[in-house]
């Protein structure tokens, strides 16, 4: 792109303190990712042990992705990036079974979690909903089977899936495979509801609900305007970055708190150390700019 690393230049230097912050916290993630790699915790079923790590590596890598799209003034993306990092943050919860207490669900949400089928009294609860989560991925390709099946591509990961499906059907009972067939979402519910049940609803509002916009590419007016007094286009084909503190703030606090999570549940003992990296995020969440460079 046109001054690509003049502006990534003119970028590090302005945002330092806060390119450092977010580095800072995404080291102590690295360092959670290898104590977990070798961690051997008994309290952890292995499929959910697995699932946790497969979890934190991914999004790592995203928010890492964050931060180098943010270096070159692509704070859009890394905005959009927070979006998938806290389905992530919310997959986590979800298998971790990590509710608000009935008391504090609205009434919708509250018949919503009684429909659910219920789980076998001689299954771990987490390593049952970590098979849900890992079955659930298989139902988007059997859902289309009919017309990808002899795809070169998504024919082979349909049957790569498949076993996932079976084993839910086989080991759960026919009443969680065909709740899986007949729901999109691998919590059964909309996604609004599961935000609310794992207590994140105003994330939900702040973050996943008004990316909906620039996730289905509705925001084409957001890259360019119509200048009438030279009769001409203004175009943000390069840096100008919009609301930059937001941008990277906002994947770094949910993978924060993803980290939080995974740090507690596996007792990896790292609570000081993320402790440590918020506190050198949080001066820059308190601060509501839109400015560029």
């Amino acid at each position: 792109m046109p001054n690509e690393e003049l502006n990534r230049a003119t970028l590090a230097k302005h945002y330092k303190p806060l390119f450092d912050a977010t580095r800072g916290l995404f080291d102590v993630g690295m360092n959670i990712h290898t104590a977990l790699c070798n961690c051997k915790s008994a309290s952890l079923p292995v499929n959910v042990h697995e699932f946790l790590l497969g979890t934190l590596t991914r999004d790592l890598r995203r928010l890492r992705s964050s931060i180098l799209e943010c270096e070159i003034g692509h704070s859009e993306t890394a905005f959009l990036l927070s979006r998938i990092l806290l389905e992530g943050l919310l997959s986590v919860k979800f298998v971790m079974g990590e509710t608000i207490p009935q008391s504090q669900q609205s009434e919708n949400l509250r018949k919503s979690v009684t429909g659910l089928p219920k789980i076998p009294q001689n299954i771990d609860p987490r390593s049952f909903r970590a098979e849900v989560y890992r079955a659930a991925a298989a139902m988007a390709y059997w859902r289309v089977s009919d017309k990808t099946r002899n795809h070169p591509v998504l024919g082979e990961a349909s049957r790569r899936f498949h076993p996932a499906f079976a084993n839910i059907e086989r080991n759960f009972g026919a009443k969680w495979a065909k709740h899986l067939k007949d729901n999109t979402h691998f919590s059964g519910m909309s996604i609004r509801k599961c935000f609310e049940l794992h207590g994140i609803l105003d994330w939900y509002d702040t973050i996943y609900g008004p990316q909906s916009s620039p996730i289905h590419a509705n925001d084409a007016y957001s890259f360019v305007k119509y200048n009438e007094a030279e009769s001409s286009y203004d175009v943000l084909i390069v840096g100008e970055p919009t609301n930059f503190v937001t941008s990277l703030c906002m994947p770094t606090a949910v993978m924060g708190t993803t980290l939080e999570v995974i740090d507690r549940v596996a007792e990896l003992g790292f609570a000081k150390q993320l402790n440590e990296a918020a506190q050198k995020i949080e001066p820059f969440t308190k601060v509501n700019r839109s400015e560029s460079v």
